[in-house]
């Protein structure tokens, strides 16, 4: 099967979506059956790790890197109608041009059986409308984050109406779309139920080679140390669990020799908020790492924390929280009913909404009991969950969609 792909984000670059593109890739590329023609970006200026899938080119029948660079000016503008101009779905859109142009000089003549976009960017999907009409065969859109209802951005009036219309053409001309998980298929099937029939699951996955690279030490200190990897945001604020670590330690004053909570990454206010719960020294910031010290750190914590931002319903399945689940850690999510909780609690950890702070509290109390009897081990991911989200079975997954 002779597959056009466009793929924006790849390996060496180390964005949380080139890596999850690039393992599913990396793997289907494996498979002879597929032969894959892919065009993704060529980004002069950002952050390489060129040992993560290092073989993915060679793998690929034909590579196309394709320039972009953002418009520093232009992307900086706001509060006009420019964003809907310019930035509907996004900035990549211009990207676009250079892609087909770039097709049609190299692979016009190509005889495709398959094509299949990802996002993000949505952008990607406007280039499958074109590559569908014109190689008349059969696409499939991936889309690791819901598009016009995406509760992170919150379109409104014109921008909201503009990305429905293009959402809409490429859900009607795409013979099948791919979400990470049930609740965006969910939301999708009720939109459109005429065409719910090409809708398909497919999870994140993690790859226990990747993990081989870092080994598991234990933890490496005398403190129960949970760890959040990532960024926050406004929308994702820890503010109410750090209420209830400030109240876990106003009632229990001698945790705080022994507990730790530990931000690899952290957003801008992140810091202003340990000091205004006086909690210097029990909740560290640390800057954001590359992907396998990531992986490493994850190795060595006692409990790893997922924090969602606070939805009526959770569409997202972070492709960190399976990560998470790969290392084999007990997890404990701050997140609302939704995609999270429904897999946290599948793995054996612990979950409460963002606003609970009694809750949270109470939960961490069960936490440090757990640890100081030595048996937190018994609320890690059990070997079921391990195998439903190992790459191995998620992309034969992948291949049942692309093939049928």
């Amino acid at each position: 099967m002779k597959i056009l792909a466009v793929s924006y984000y790849l390996p060496p670059y180390l964005y949380a979506q080139s890596i999850v593109m690039g393992r599913f890739f990396h793997y289907l590329a494996k498979d002879n059956r597929f032969q894959i023609y892919m065009v993704t970006a060529d980004e002069k200026s950002s952050v390489l790790r060129t040992d993560i899938y290092a073989d993915i080119y060679d793998l690929f029948k034909e590579t196309e890197r394709v320039p972009f660079r953002y418009n520093r000016y232009v992307d900086k503008i706001e509060f006009t109608l420019l964003p809907l101009i310019y930035a509907t779905p996004d900035i990549f859109k211009h990207w676009n041009k250079r892609v087909l142009k770039r097709i049609m000089d190299k692979w016009s003549k190509l005889k495709c059986d398959l094509i299949i976009t990802s996002s993000t960017p949505q952008s990607s999907h406007l280039l499958g409308l074109h590559l569908k009409k014109y190689y008349n065969c059969r696409w499939v859109a991936y889309f690791s984050d819901p598009w016009a209802d995406n509760p992170l951005y919150q379109y409104k009036n014109l921008t909201k109406i503009a990305n429905d219309r293009l959402e809409g053409e490429v859900f009607a001309s795409a013979d099948k779309l791919v979400f990470t998980s049930q609740e965006t298929k969910r939301l999708y099937a009720n939109k459109y139920p005429g065409e719910q029939n090409k809708f398909f699951v497919l999870e994140h996955a993690y790859d226990p080679d990747l993990l081989q690279a870092v080994p598991d030490m234990g933890a490496v200190s005398k403190h129960l140390t949970l760890r959040y990897i990532g960024n926050l945001s406004v929308l994702r604020s820890p503010e109410y669990f750090f209420k209830a670590i400030r109240l876990m330690l106003e009632e229990n004053p001698g945790l705080s020799d022994i507990f730790r909570f530990e931000i690899i990454g952290g957003h801008r206010t992140t810091r202003a908020l340990i000091a205004k719960h006086g909690l210097s020294g029990v909740v560290i910031l640390k800057p954001l790492v590359d992907y396998l010290e990531s992986l490493r750190l994850m190795r060595q914590a006692d409990v790893l924390v997922v924090m969602d931002a606070f939805f009526k319903e959770n569409l997202f399945l972070p492709s960190k929280l399976v990560e998470y689940i790969g290392v084999k850690k007990p997890i404990l999510g701050i997140t609302p009913p939704g995609a999270s909780m429904r897999v946290i609690k599948e793995a054996g950890g612990w979950t409460v909404e963002p606003n609970k702070t009694e809750k949270i509290k109470q939960i961490l109390l069960e936490i440090v009991g757990k640890w100081k009897d030595g048996i937190l081990g018994a609320y890690s991911p059990p070997q079921e969950i391990l195998e439903r989200y190992k790459i191995s079975n998620k992309i034969e997954e992948f291949k049942k969609i692309l093939l049928n």
